[in-house]
């Protein structure tokens, strides 16, 4: 085969295009790479210095010395609202300490006396998890007592368990033997008695907006690739944080995610509002999946009211519609004293609020409050209706 002159020349123009649209897909996707590390953004990701909180450390790392020095057991209670560090800082210590046995218990999943001997077991590298609870306790107490280090137990979101195994829970591990340190992380310290358990309260209060941009701004230099963010954008995300830490980081991965999504190249402080958006709606789907089907039928009945035309949510009405529901549903209808643990219950979530009393009003009478975006509370409605 001959090749002629001019078969060389459209070879070398078809080899000059395919590189050229080589060129500007990966000039493309170079423009739109707004993340050089994303996982400094995640939960998990460790983070090498305690921002802002180095003085609820040096208490923590204080009121530990005892049980390191294997001399008296304690109670310590880590608590604040969510988003405090409260997780970050215990965790970050834990990790420093040597030779020492930590067991750790996540309750949002060990939430009962069962699964916390489960959590306890992995904790003490025990590969076979045997069937009965009674057994799982034995096995649990052979290793302690075969191990000479010193015992930190880390319960960590304590407020997730439930209200029988609680005291169940705390009962079991004040027998264990050997000198030891339980730390109770909880959001609300209000279901411990810390008279009775004489335990140290270390209190977590909210992140300022300077100290979470400060968090933010180390978290973005290692997420973001440079000149990603514009301006105002870590301001934005810590005004709508209010405080909470845990929320900012999550706001501005999810801001990063809507610009990308969108093949821009920077974020904007419009992305972080449509974030917030998203995020509002995911969290409260998400607790609305983890709520029992009481709760849910109580949200469900404070939602009949509203849509019905009411302008004042009180709880002896909401009471009746909830009465209605259970009937109509085939539930049982607890007491009041159960309803009102079921609203104590929408309320530690959020999902309601509680407004003044006005003046004149019986006093157990109350006013609740539910603020959701139109269509948001549609979703919310249709959800409930199911339980």
């Amino acid at each position: 085969m001959l090749i002629t002159p001019t078969f060389i020349i459209l070879s070398n123009h078809l080899c000059f295009l395919v590189i050229t649209m080589a060129y500007e897909e990966i000039r493309k996707a170079l423009e739109t790479d707004i993340f050089s590390n994303k996982k400094a953004l995640y939960p998990s990701h460790p983070s090498n210095t305690l921002i802002n909180r180095k003085k609820e450390a040096k208490a923590l790392i204080s009121s530990l010395k005892p049980t390191i020095e294997n001399t008296k057991s304690q109670i310590i209670l880590v608590s604040g609202p969510e988003g405090t560090g409260k997780t970050m800082t215990t965790t970050t210590i834990l990790t420093r300490l040597k030779g020492v046995q930590i067991l750790n218990i996540p309750c949002q999943i060990a939430n009962t006396i069962r699964r916390a001997l489960v959590a306890m077991l992995h904790s003490l590298n025990e590969s076979i998890i045997p069937y009965e609870t009674e057994e799982m306790k034995k096995r649990v107490l052979r290793k302690i007592e075969a191990s000479k280090r010193p015992l930190i137990i880390y319960l960590q979101d304590f407020e997730w368990t439930t209200k029988r195994d609680r005291a169940n829970m705390l009962s079991m591990l004040l027998l264990l033997p050997r000198p030891k340190t339980i730390i109770i992380e909880t959001r609300h310290p209000g279901i411990i008695d810390r008279k009775a358990l004489e335990c140290q309260e270390i209190r977590f209060l909210p992140y300022t907006d300077q100290e979470i941009e400060q968090i933010l701004k180390e978290r973005s230099f290692e997420a973001f690739s440079p000149g990603a963010l514009q301006k105002n954008v870590i301001s934005t995300c810590a005004k709508l944080s209010r405080g909470n830490a845990k929320k900012a980081i999550k706001l501005l991965k999810t801001a990063g995610e809507v610009a990308e999504a969108q093949n821009l190249r920077r974020v904007t402080p419009n992305h972080v509002q449509l974030a917030a958006e998203q995020l509002q709606k995911s969290e409260i789907l998400e607790t609305l999946d983890k709520l029992p089907p009481q709760s849910k039928l109580v949200l469900h009945a404070i939602l009949t009211l509203k849509r019905s035309g009411r302008n004042r949510l009180v709880t002896n009405n909401i009471y009746e519609s909830y009465q209605k529901l259970c009937e109509e549903k085939g539930f049982r209808i607890l007491t009041r004293r159960g309803f009102n643990n079921h609203l104590a219950n929408l309320l530690q979530f959020g999902l309601i609020t509680l407004k003044p009393r006005p003046k004149g009003s019986p006093s157990r009478t109350r006013t609740i409050g539910i603020d959701l975006d139109p269509k948001l509370e549609e979703l919310v409605y249709q959800r409930t209706q199911q339980a």
